[in-house]
């Protein structure tokens, strides 16, 4: 299950989602938002982070115990056609963040006793892939994928066709077996479209305990612990996604709805 959360314009470093106020345990999300010519200072406490650029510039450093990452700098101005950048940042860091035009990130968090090194991704570093076909064929952009050892967040970016779904077909990651193992997961959306723009995001199950459906029109964070979920945006409108998992162990195991499996089996006869 799950629940919804709207950004609101509030400058400074702010919390979005944590174990207190939705049902996650491992994974959080906040916002750093700053206005032109302005500065901030902060601290990761016992929490590795991984700070995902939306829009604007900054030059940052990351001071952790003897060792310190300096002078990085990152632009953006668009999310749906524009790479993004990212930082890895170890718990028990310093973080300092400037920027001349203004910026805009979100924040994924999770607990960790595992000492790190802060790590910067250039957008140079990031590549695109294709998945899916059709009505769900979308854009990928992975950041910190299952197989990465720096971070127990699994972390990438998703952007849709016009009129076209997400995460299809839905999946699922809430019971440890062979096929699964559980993971706290954040969506964020963005939309965009000509002349306005909404989409649907659905998180369900099979037995129908679970049935939420989320209307999308403004920057809006999903959270997801139980259930299958997918998401789609209207016809003419792109959806922008963001999304970051984690456990109590970094196992990235899925199942999807077995209604829909054909789907995958049957891309190659469809693709574009």
């Amino acid at each position: 299950m799950g629940d919804s959360y709207q950004l609101k314009d509030k400058k400074g470093y702010t919390g979005i989602i944590n174990n207190e106020n939705s049902e996650l345990q491992y994974l959080s999300l906040d916002r750093i938002l700053l206005g032109p010519g302005e500065k901030t200072c902060y601290q990761s406490g016992n929490r590795e982070q991984v700070m995902v650029l939306q829009q604007g510039d900054f030059e940052a450093s990351v001071i952790t115990g003897t060792y310190k990452l300096e002078g990085i700098k990152g632009s953006r101005k668009d999310v749906f056609d524009e790479y993004p950048s990212a930082l890895f940042i170890p718990p028990g860091s310093r973080v300092t963040i400037n920027t001349v035009s203004g910026f805009d990130s979100l924040v994924y968090s999770s607990p960790t006793g595992k000492e790190n090194t802060p790590l910067y991704i250039a957008r140079e570093d990031i590549d695109e892939i294709t998945r899916g076909s059709l009505s769900w064929k979308r854009k990928m952009r992975i950041l910190f994928g299952p197989e990465s050892g720096k971070s127990n967040i699994i972390i990438g970016e998703s952007v849709s066709v016009p009129g076209g779904w997400i995460g299809f077909p839905p999946h699922k990651h809430d019971t440890e077996n062979e096929k699964e193992y559980p993971l706290d997961e954040i969506y964020f959306f963005k939309t965009q479209g000509p002349r306005g723009a909404y989409a649907i995001h659905h998180t369900y199950n099979r037995e129908k305990t679970i049935d939420e459906h989320y209307t999308i029109d403004t920057p809006t964070a999903v959270t997801i612990n139980k259930g299958f979920h997918t998401s789609f945006a209207v016809p003419g409108c792109r959806l922008y996604m963001l999304w970051g998992l984690a456990g109590d162990k970094k196992v990235y195991k899925l199942s999807y709805d077995e209604r829909f499996t054909w789907l995958s089996e049957a891309e190659a006869l469809y693709r574009q």
